[in-house]
């Protein structure tokens, strides 16, 4: 699935369109602003009340450093102005090589979901820092979230801390 109706914003990456693009009824934007926008608190709370207890650890993380460094990004999708999605791609924090990347903070709002969402964020990670990351890692609980993984390369794991999938880039 690719970006439908990119915008003129010029891109400084190849196989990325554009720095914000339409998808359905949703616009997508790679963050680079150091302020996160006023929304995403909502959708944060909402997350948080799912059970998903990353919220503290991603705050955390943009405070220190807001995911701009080579083959990393924040990707939010909006409705209207109101933050619905969001997806990460860093560094593996979990792990002390400079090669391994985590896809993480991926999360659709409950009234956002089933509209295909998760896959296009989860490829512009992948667009983003795919080619950048030997190994990349993830953990998912959910099995659904599982499948969407698995069919972009990422294979199931035992052994690794903190991790479920791992996909190792084609060299």
């Amino acid at each position: 699935m690719g970006h439908p109706e990119v915008n003129s914003v010029p891109s400084a990456e190849p196989g990325l369109q554009g720095e914000s693009w339409a998808f359905g009824g949703f616009r997508l934007q790679r963050w680079t602003d150091p302020g996160l926008p006023g929304g995403l608190s909502r959708l944060l709370a909402e997350a948080e009340g799912q059970g998903y207890a990353w919220i503290v650890e991603f705050l955390g993380e943009w405070t220190g450093r807001p995911f701009a460094n080579d083959g990393e990004a924040l990707f939010l999708a909006f409705d209207e102005a109101d933050p619905v999605a969001m997806a990460v791609i860093s560094a593996d924090p979990h792990v002390s090589d400079r090669e391994t990347g985590r896809l993480r903070y991926i999360y659709v709002g409950q009234g956002a979901r089933k509209q295909g969402l998760a896959r296009c964020l989860v490829e512009a990670c992948l667009r983003r820092g795919g080619a950048h990351w030997q190994r990349l890692r993830l953990h998912a609980d959910n099995p659904v979230a599982a499948r969407l993984y698995e069919s972009y390369g990422f294979r199931p794991v035992d052994g690794e801390a903190r991790s479920t999938h791992v996909r190792i880039a084609a060299r």
